[in-house]
Formats: C-alpha cells, structure tokens, sequence
C-alpha cells in the first residue's frame, strides 16, 4: 500500500502547475477521500487531474478566492405578521417579537376587524386582493382586537430582515406548525422551548417544517431528532472508511416529546441534515412525510489547500440511516407541490391559507391518515 501510495505522488507531482501543488490534492484524496483510488486511477489522474471526477463525483477545483467571506447580501423586508382565513374571519396567527407590529401591541390570536380599509369578513370572502397588496410589498393599516371589546390599529410593513431560527404557529386547539431554519447552536434547545409551550396548551397534532434545510451542526440535528426518539435508538450516521470521520448520532436520552401525531414538511431543496433529519423521524418517531422528493445531498464534502489560488474540494463522509441507499432523495408519504418553492429559507407565507403543504399536513394529522 505503501509503495502504491508513494508512486500514485510521484505520478501527480510529475504533472504538478505552478498554482496548483498536485502532491497536496494526492495526498489529500488518499487521506480524507470517502471513495477508495485503484492503482490505475492513480496513473489517470496523473494524466489528467479533472479525471478525478471518475472518482469522485463531488469532486472540483476551487478558486482560493472563493473560500474568503463574501460581503454581507443585502436581505429583502418582510411582514412581521402572518395571517389566518376562517371562515368569515381573520386572525393574526403569527406576530414575530421585536417587531414594530408586536410593540404597537398586536399579538398572535388577535382577531383583524379591517385590513387595508377592507371589512374582514369581505376580506376572508376575497384574500386575494389582499394577498395581492402583499405581494407588491406595500403597507397597509389593520385594526384589530385582543380579545376585549377594545379595538386598536397598526400599520403593517415590510421591517424584518431574518426570521428567528425556530418559530411556531397555533394552528388550532390541536395543532400546531414549526418552522426549523436550520440546524445551528442551540437551534435544538429552542424547538424543545416552542414545543413545550405548545405541549402545555393541549396540541396533539405537530407540524414540524424542514423545508429548505440542508446543512448545520450534526450534533444539533441528533439533538433535535432525540427529542422524538427512543433511548439508544440509531438517529443517523456519518460513514466512512476514515476513522477521523466516521461516527454514530445515537439518542442519549429519553425522548422529551411523545404521543404527538408528527408530519414533517420536505421539499426538493431538503438536503444533507434537513433530508437525514426527516428520514429519522419517520423511522423513529413514526412521522409522516409531507411535501416533495428530497435533493438526496448526503454526501459532506471538505475543501483542502492546494496551493495559493486553488483548492480541491472532495467527499469525505456520507451520512446514512440504517445502511439505506438515500442518494437519489427520498418520496414523501403524501406528495404536494411546495407553493413556496424558489423562496429562500428566511420567506413564509402571508397567509396560512397561502402555504398548500401546511393546510395538507393539518388536514392529514386531524384525520389520522
């Protein structure tokens, strides 16, 4: 192995450009690579370095350039509020904290008496003049009341630049809907904070919403399946041949949450932990999968240095659940397409009504389906 290792850099370096040390990409490949290189794929990347592909299909050159941080991207605005259709009524179902809205005093729950100057009766006949106003992005006034005879107005615009990593909406006296951004620190701890309030007020049914997820902290998204999951149980692996890089996510405790009917919401652009993440649910926590096929990124790739202006990007790991092939994404149990489609992870519905897979979800956990 040894003397196959030494001529495999012998080979490249032979082939080594001036900005790019090939002696760096070999040993690279041979340490960290997830796939296994043969004597002869050796001798073709030696000929010809964007060979490596035959071996690694992940696998590229990087400009150097492109590991720096990019410069802040200006965020478009969105509503603080997102409003509920029933019936002949209005409510604001979500109001996120800190936002103008919520200082003026409205809250999630509060009935809307006016939208935009429109009665909310008319309103909940035809939202969609209403929904049409949001679209354009435009401000609006809203009267409304909090339960008491009072009525108070506020003026609704566009103001926030993130939502939160983790949010929920009281759907009704049984269900609720949560949002997950991403897997970030901490991010595990704050579903257990929004789920135990839910729990607290009777809800039965859970909504938990992955769609867009994809990459994040392993340990969080093992933290945030083990509040679902048995003792013990396997949540998810990362495979490879490296010892540095493989490892277990087993649960380390008890579940804190059972007796929830659980949907999950995927979408094409569930990938990576979001995809893995939904795949365990189900196993474990006997979740139902609502949405679109998943990406079927399972593969964790890593740049390495290669020289001053270039890198070598490889796959060194694959995460799996219960040995299953997931490279080509997995169905969902019930399929719709996502409405919110091509919307970034930050963007939410103006309305309940507007987002298909939730009312689906809501529907499918009501009727134990």
């Amino acid at each position: 192995m040894k003397k196959s290792v030494f001529a495999f850099i012998l080979f490249l370096s032979a082939c080594a450009k001036q900005d790019y040390d090939i002696s760096k990409a070999a040993l690279a490949l041979i340490n960290h690579s997830y796939y296994p290189i043969s004597q002869q794929e050796a001798k073709n990347l030696s000929q010809d370095i964007s060979k490596i592909k035959e071996i690694d299909p992940n696998a590229g050159l990087v400009s150097y350039k492109s590991l720096k941080t990019d410069k802040p991207i200006k965020r478009e605005l969105y509503y603080p509020v997102i409003f509920s259709w029933e019936k002949e009524k209005i409510y604001a179902a979500k109001v996120f904290d800190f936002s103008i809205a919520y200082e003026s005093g409205l809250r999630s729950g509060c009935e809307i008496i006016t939208i935009a100057g429109v009665p909310a009766r008319q309103a909940a006949a035809e939202p969609e003049k209403i929904l049409s106003l949001m679209k354009k992005g435009e401000s609006f006034m809203c009267e409304y009341s909090c339960g008491d005879s009072k009525k108070s107005s506020v003026e609704i615009k566009k103001e926030l630049a993130y939502f939160p990593f983790v949010w929920n909406i009281s759907l009704s006296s049984q269900t609720a809907y949560v949002k997950i951004n991403n897997f970030s620190p901490s991010s595990s701890k704050f579903v257990k904070n929004n789920i135990s309030n839910l729990k607290s007020s009777g809800k039965k049914n859970l909504i938990l919403d992955l769609r867009s997820v994809s990459g994040g902290d392993y340990a969080e998204a093992a933290d945030f399946i083990n509040l679902f999951s048995p003792k013990d149980s396997l949540l998810f692996e990362v495979k490879s041949d490296k010892e540095g890089y493989r490892k277990k996510f087993t649960a380390q405790k008890e579940p804190s949450f059972t007796g929830f009917n659980i949907a999950v919401l995927i979408n094409s652009k569930t990938a990576s932990l979001g995809e893995i993440a939904a795949a365990s649910l189900k196993k474990n926590a006997g979740a139902y999968l609502i949405g679109e096929k998943t990406a079927g990124k399972f593969f964790i790739t890593k740049i390495f240095k290669t020289g001053d202006k270039n890198g070598l990007r490889l796959t060194v790991a694959k995460l799996s659940l219960s040995g299953e092939d997931l490279s080509e994404g997995f169905s969902p149990d019930i399929y719709f397409k996502d409405a919110l489609e091509g919307k970034d992870i930050f963007n939410a519905p103006f309305s309940v009504q507007e987002d298909i897979l939730i009312i689906e979800a809501a529907k499918s956990l009501s009727s134990n389906k």
